[in-house]
């Protein structure tokens, strides 16, 4: 293979998990397209006094035509219309599912304010409050990083305190708001019931299979019927991406949200056998290699022991035998003892081979021992 096609093979691989992370994007893209989801999100994760006066039943995703080419290439970046007491306000939702924090997020922000009101006034009064007036718009973003959010939430706080504040104060601002998915206190939210987005949060936090399949079963539950068909399908496309079902259960196709809790716990029946076999495997390994162990230190043990024992039954022996030497060249003892005699002293207790010594030398007179 040439060089030029080795470059390219390499290249292909390196982007490979750029597309894995896109087509997570996406899919997530696709759930808060539904203005069910987006309802959820806004009454569940928003804490303003405001919100509760929202008709969501005039809820609709707005498309602004005079944007820069930086704008329309932000897919992520979505504009929605919604009545506050019969009259317009527009929400910008942001998802930001990069790691880094965005420290400049204002400046992006009040660009897409200035966009939409460039495009409201060039709509006229139909796009405009009955008096003329601009609505106003809320900005907000879905924060997915690792990192907890430090960038600043108001314009203001990029500016240079050094500068007179007179001079500050002519300065633009803007303000919005972070929701920090892995900073969240989820038992704030544990109240909570029938929010689609919860459980979303709760799967993206979870690190065991077992808490998974509770939290899609819930989604389940609260998604039954027609009218959730759509939202079903695009939250299996997301579930399948965050567990990454397609790769770790290969072969199996999923083609309905709940199918998928009894797939994984079966998964995780299959997955504790599998420990239970290894645990009994490692436990007979470990039980026959501790006796092997024991076996050898026992047999090192009885083997000093043993030679200690012979170590010291042939000192004896080598003591007892000389002493019998000597005294069988004595010429006052005379003594003539056959090979069977002289094993049976080598042999004989402590107590019987004094017994004879003091019987054989008590045949001989006092001052006589010493010469032998």
């Amino acid at each position: 293979m040439s060089k030029k096609n080795n470059t390219k093979a390499k290249s292909k691989i390196k982007r490979n998990p750029n597309k894995l992370h896109h087509a997570y994007d996406r899919s997530l893209k696709r759930i808060f397209s539904h203005p069910l989801m987006m309802e959820s999100l806004i009454k569940g994760f928003v804490p303003q006094g405001w919100v509760k006066d929202l008709d969501f039943t005039k809820f609709t995703k707005i498309n602004i035509k005079h944007v820069t080419a930086d704008l329309r290439e932000r897919e992520d970046d979505v504009i929605w219309r919604v009545d506050f007491k019969n009259q317009p306000i527009y929400l910008i939702f942001l998802l930001e599912l990069q790691s880094t924090v965005n420290k400049y997020m204002a400046v992006r922000l009040i660009t897409y304010t200035g966009l939409i009101y460039e495009d409201l006034i060039k709509e006229g009064k139909k796009a405009l409050l009955k008096d003329g007036s601009l609505p106003p718009i809320f900005s907000f973003v879905y924060y997915h990083g690792e990192k907890t959010w430090t960038a600043p939430l108001t314009l203001r706080e990029l500016y240079n305190d050094s500068f007179p504040k007179r001079l500050l104060k002519f300065q633009p601002n803007i303000e919005y708001m972070v929701i920090d998915l892995n900073s969240l206190p989820l038992e704030k939210y544990a109240g909570l019931q029938n929010n689609f987005v919860l459980p979303l949060i709760e799967l993206e936090r979870s690190s065991k299979y077992s808490d998974s399949v509770k939290i899609i079963q819930k989604l389940i539950n609260i998604l039954r019927g027609g009218k959730f068909d759509r939202i079903r399908s695009d939250i299996l496309v997301y579930v399948k991406r965050v567990m990454r079902l397609e790769a770790r259960f290969p072969g199996i196709n999923i083609h309905d949200l709940e199918e998928v809790p009894g797939m994984l716990s079966a998964a995780l029946d299959r997955y504790d056998q599998n420990l239970r076999d290894e645990g009994v495997q490692q436990g007979i390994q470990q039980g026959v290699q501790q006796g092997i162990q024991q076996g050898v230190q026992q047999g090192i043990q009885q083997g000093v022991q043993q030679g200690i024992q012979q170590g010291v039954q042939q000192g004896i022996h080598q003591e007892r035998l000389a002493t019998i030497k000597t005294l069988c060249q004595s010429k006052k003892l005379a003594l003539n003892l056959s090979q069977e005699q002289t094993i049976q002293l080598l042999n004989a207790s402590t107590e019987q081979f004094n017994k004879w010594m003091i019987t054989l030398l008590s045949q001989i007179p006092t001052e006589e021992i010493v010469e032998i």
